[in-house]
């Protein structure tokens, strides 16, 4: 039985962020690009079987490229590397460009980036294991917002005990 052909994502454009100075970035994954991230961080974003360990979800580079900001901003540094090059721009202070915003949209740029050139390549598995990269962004964003909630509110009890006009 033949296989059924992946649909072609159409790009409208490239994966794109702007950073606290107001430049504008684009995120291109190619061979040439993970190469360089692999060179760098000996992560092979292109071994997607490499990405995630199922007896170690939780710390798997997957859940990394989604949970862990150094990780995700090292990576993104590499990506666009080049282009701060030729932007006169240090790779050590392309980190200074990424406020939480940015750090935020470059990372959803990347994410997007990475679906579409797997979708290009028309690499079912990988496509799968990009959704379901996806589907642990959003379970390990509701338990981060969770556990960060139920933080602060320990903080705010602990803040209202010491309060010095508190009746008990």
């Amino acid at each position: 039985m033949p296989l059924t052909p992946i649909p072609k994502i159409e790009r409208k454009e490239m994966s794109v962020f702007t950073d606290s100075a107001g430049r504008d970035w684009n995120i291109k994954l190619t061979l040439g690009t993970a190469r360089k991230v692999f060179l760098e961080t000996d992560i092979d974003l292109l071994n997607i079987s490499t990405l995630v360990d199922s007896e170690d979800e939780e710390n798997s580079t997957a859940a990394r490229l989604i949970t862990d900001d150094l990780f995700i901003g090292e990576i993104i540094a590499i990506l666009i590397g080049k282009q701060a090059e030729e932007r006169g721009i240090r790779k050590e202070d392309i980190y200074d460009l990424f406020d939480g915003e940015t750090l935020a949209k470059a990372h959803l740029a990347f994410l997007e980036e990475y679906k579409v050139f797997f979708t290009e390549r028309g690499n079912r598995t990988s496509r799968d294991v990009i959704a379901k990269m996806e589907e642990m962004m959003t379970i390990l964003a509701t338990k981060s917002a969770v556990e960060e909630a139920e933080e602060m509110k320990k903080e705010l009890e602990k803040s209202e005990a010491k309060s010095p006009g508190k009746k008990s």
